[in-house]
């Protein structure tokens, strides 16, 4: 029999969590190819850029809740993070920012658990490296702490180490976690996840997309065994969304 690469994903063991990171190019367009995919709906947090996404509208996925979006008004465009969590997750929304000028766009929002602080960025192609960089020196704190993910499309070669790499490293100490391989259809690697994760083990597979250019990233985490952080699980609490 034929053992699905990806089944294992499926189902997410009680002691750990898994977090999906992926540029869907536009949520409404593709809502139904996500809510019928059981690697996202069993997920615990799901982490989408340009979603197209406008203020008004409401996406329904079995099991998960939205926390966190940036709000955008008029025309749809290729805009949009936004953060789902499932219903039985301990969890903060966090912040939402969107930065502008000549064409550049840089978007972050964020969302937290007793111990981990998780940002999610999208970076349009025409943003400089300057700019981007800019955008996260006016929330830096969001990119401190002792468990961090940052996870998002960074149009940019990250196999080239350099750029948003070298930042995130010399500035916050959070080194790429996903693999340097392709995640978009024509071969690039522009989606990515950083962190330092002090009190977790992590581990990032590149799945596979049905409708959008871009690859979603699984991020499997689970906590150490001596790990000397705060010890309140993620799993079994309400959603917190004071």
């Amino acid at each position: 029999a034929l053992v699905p690469k990806f089944s294992s994903f499926r189902v997410v063991p009680d002691n750990e969590v898994q977090i999906i990171s992926h540029n869907v190019q536009s949520l409404r367009k593709h809502l139904t190819t996500i809510s019928n995919d059981k690697v996202f709906t069993n997920s615990d947090l799901l982490l989408l850029q340009e979603t197209w996404n406008l203020s008004n509208d409401r996406y329904q996925i079995d099991g998960m809740i939205e926390i966190n979006r940036n709000i955008f008004t008029g025309t749809p465009s290729a805009k949009g993070t936004m953060i789902f969590a499932s219903e039985n997750l301990s969890i903060s929304p966090g912040t939402a920012h969107i930065y502008e000028n000549s064409g550049q766009h840089i978007e972050i929002t964020t969302c937290t658990t007793s111990d981990l602080r998780v940002v999610n960025i999208y970076r349009n192609p025409k943003s400089s490296l300057t700019f981007l960089k800019n955008s996260i020196d006016n929330i830096k704190e969001s990119f401190v702490g002792r468990n961090i993910l940052v996870c998002g499309d960074f149009n940019e070669n990250l196999a080239l180490r350099d750029g948003i790499n070298l930042y995130l490293k010399q500035e916050f100490d959070l080194n790429l976690l996903s693999p340097l391989k392709p995640t978009t259809d024509a071969g690039t690697t522009i989606d990515g996840i950083f962190g330092k994760l002090l009190d977790y083990s992590v581990d990032v597979t590149i799945y596979e997309s049905y409708a959008s250019f871009h690859k979603p990233l699984i991020i499997r985490i689970q906590r150490k065994k001596n790990s000397t952080g705060l010890s309140q699980p993620l799993l079994n609490i309400n959603l917190n969304t004071e």
